[in-house]
């Protein structure tokens, strides 16, 4: 670890003359060999504090900045590090630039593309998690509440692919706090959904927890998270989820944090697609320049998703009832729209006629879009499969989207149809 060309001390060597010019993590590695030269090998609170002194100037510093006996912490103006007696050093994007920028709104001026999984904050300390080999959008929010927007920048050809965080738990705004539950929803219809009191009617809109309950018997089987694809529909038998299993599980199943939290409400949230399913010839995209990918059996929309990514720190897969739901709060929640009138769980296609067009409700004049927290068309264009799966065997498939009962109940189908789409969605899976 110390000796040779590419040890720590060699590296520190080379880098001495440039360390100006080296990003903070770089800087955090220089001042860890400084310490390890100080200490002859072995790290102590007193050599640490001169490596960093050394790399960062003594007024970087301070009881704030640096704080631990082993492991020792380090408040940096772009991250806090944590260095670990055997040298290792691991980092969260937690703190807020000298700058006054979030560290999300500073990733997104710089224009970072992250080679790793990235942990960012906004102006109010909402966390985002940036996956490797993605950006902030150009034309993202810098804040949660806004729809955070991440770009795909290095994989071909799913590059520009863009998908919207989705936050679970608590979301913090100007003035307050909004919790984002995850879980299966209705929607209150304002005339006949009362509250917990039994006597209330609750407002149109108004999410109503539901989790795995009063999901219509003929519309599902028992929930199995399975790699096995739908039947044909020529029995009631093997209508299972079609979801990736590790996905699935990241949603429903209660593994993190002692037992009380899933994987998803551990990580704070998940992405879904900007856009319908997108392609380009035969590639799944999320591109908004890019052709609807419809005229698809659900089959092939689960295939095609999971398939989008593999071998990362993160999945992708269909979208599931629970992802769509929470989205759906989510977006009623902090809901950006203009002229709100409707809510959007009750929201009806704005499509100009019953074809869905090409590239979505973008092509639109501005007051037929349906755009909300940058996130386009969930209630409008397209019909959009689920993964979950009907054992009605004339048509085995689940879709939401464009129909009169688009949040509040389900729908089967068989397809495929013109009207037929898919959107994926991304979960950090290590």
């Amino acid at each position: 670890m110390l000796i040779g060309k590419n040890g720590i001390i060699g590296s520190a060597g080379q880098a001495s003359e440039t360390t100006k010019d080296v990003s903070e993590d770089e800087q955090l590695k220089l001042a860890v060999a400084d310490a390890l030269i100080y200490g002859t090998g072995t790290l102590t609170t007193d050599n640490v504090r001169q490596g960093l002194i050394s790399e960062f100037g003594e007024n970087k510093v301070t009881d704030t900045t640096f704080t631990g006996t082993g492991p020792w912490t380090f408040k940096g103006e772009r991250k806090t590090y944590t260095i670990e007696k055997n040298g290792k050093i691991t980092s969260e994007g937690t703190t807020t630039p000298q700058t006054g920028k979030s560290t999300l709104e500073q990733a997104k001026d710089d224009v970072t593309i992250f080679e790793k999984k990235e942990t960012l904050e906004d102006k109010y300390g909402n966390k985002v998690v940036v996956p490797e080999g993605f950006k902030i959008a150009e034309d993202s929010a810098t804040d949660v509440t806004g729809g955070v927007v991440i770009e795909d920048a290095s994989d071909e050809p799913t590059k520009g692919s863009q998908f919207v965080w989705i936050p679970v738990g608590d979301v913090k705004t100007a003035s307050g706090t909004e919790n984002i539950k995850l879980s299966r929803y209705i929607f209150a219809d304002g005339e006949n959904d009362k509250g917990k009191d039994g006597s209330t009617v609750l407002p149109k809109g108004t999410p109503i927890e539901k989790g795995s309950a009063d999901i219509p018997a003929s519309y599902m089987v028992p929930i199995t998270a399975t790699e096995t694809l739908i039947s044909n529909g020529t029995s009631y038998n093997g209508f299972n989820e079609v979801a990736d299993a590790d996905v699935y599980e990241a949603f429903v199943s209660k593994t993190e944090d002692g037992g009380t939290k899933t994987k998803v409400e551990t990580t704070g949230g998940y992405y879904i697609g900007r856009y319908e399913a997108r392609r380009k010839e035969t590639q799944i995209t999320e591109n908004g320049s890019d052709e609807i990918y419809n005229n698809i059996t659900q089959p092939l929309a689960s295939s095609t998703a999971k398939g989008m990514y593999t071998g990362k720190s993160f999945k992708s897969d269909l979208m599931n009832s629970y992802a769509w739901d929470t989205a759906l709060v989510y977006l009623q929640t902090f809901d950006d729209r203009g002229e709100k009138g409707t809510p959007y769980s009750y929201q009806t296609s704005l499509n100009k006629d019953s074809s869905p067009d090409t590239k979505g409700t973008k092509e639109l004049d501005p007051g037929k879009q349906d755009k909300i927290c940058n996130i386009w068309d969930l209630a409008s264009n397209c019909n959009e499969y689920t993964t979950e799966t009907s054992s009605y065997q004339g048509a085995p498939a689940i879709t939401r989207g464009i129909t009169p009962q688009l949040r509040t109940g389900w729908t089967v189908s068989a397809g495929p149809f013109k009207s037929y789409s898919f959107r994926p969605l991304l979960v950090i899976t290590e």
